[in-house]
C-alpha cells in the first residue's frame, strides 16, 4: 500500500473535564513526526468523567481513528488533486483538527494554519467538507475525540 502522500502522525485525545491529559507514546514507534517517518501515531489521552479505571476499555482508539482516515484518504486526496489542476507542482502539508462526537460523527473541523504549508482556501474547504462525511465507530465509553491529522501531499 503506497501511503507516500499521507504523513500520518495523528494526535488524538479523549475529552475530559476532571483530569489532566497524559501523553502516551504508541508502543514500538520511531520518533514521532520526524520527517523521515510515515504513519507514526501519537496519542494524547485522558479518561472521561463518570467512567472509572475498572470500566471497559475504549474501542475507538487512536489506531482505529487513523485506520478510518486512511480508508477514506481518497476523499481528501481528491481535493488536493482538484487544486493540482491549477498548479501541477503543488505539494505540501495540510494539517486538520477535527472533533468526533461519541456517536462517531465529525462535529467540527478546521485547518491548523501554523502546521499547514498548503494555503489554498478552496483546498481547505474541500478537505474539511470531505472529513465531515467520514463516519467513525462510536465510542464505547462515550468519549469525544479531538484529532490533529497531517496529510502530506505530493504529486504521484
Amino acid at each position: 500500500m503506497n501511503l507516500r502522500w499521507l504523513y500520518a502522525c495523528p494526535i488524538i485525545s479523549f475529552g475530559c473535564a476532571s483530569c489532566p491529559p497524559c501523553e502516551v507514546q504508541a508502543p514500538s514507534t520511531p520518533t514521532p513526526c520526524s520527517p523521515a517517518t510515515e504513519n507514526v501515531p501519537r496519542v494524547q489521552a485522558a479518561t472521561q468523567p463518570n467512567h472509572h479505571a475498572g470500566d471497559a476499555s475504549e474501542t475507538r482508539t487512536q489506531q482505529v481513528i487513523a485506520s478510518v482516515v486512511v480508508q477514506n484518504r481518497q476523499k481528501v486526496r481528491a481535493c488536493y488533486e482538484a487544486e493540482r489542476t491549477k498548479d501541477p507542482t503543488l505539494a505540501g502539508t495540510l494539517t486538520v483538527h477535527f472533533t468526533i462526537d461519541p456517536r462517531g460523527t465529525v462535529t467540527q473541523a478546521n485547518v491548523v494554519a501554523e502546521r499547514t504549508t498548503l494555503k489554498q482556501p478552496s483546498l481547505h474547504q474541500c478537505a474539511l467538507n470531505a472529513l465531515g462525511t467520514i463516519s467513525f465507530p462510536p465510542s464505547s465509553r462515550g468519549f469525544e475525540s479531538q484529532v490533529n491529522y497531517p496529510f502530506d501531499f505530493k504529486p504521484q
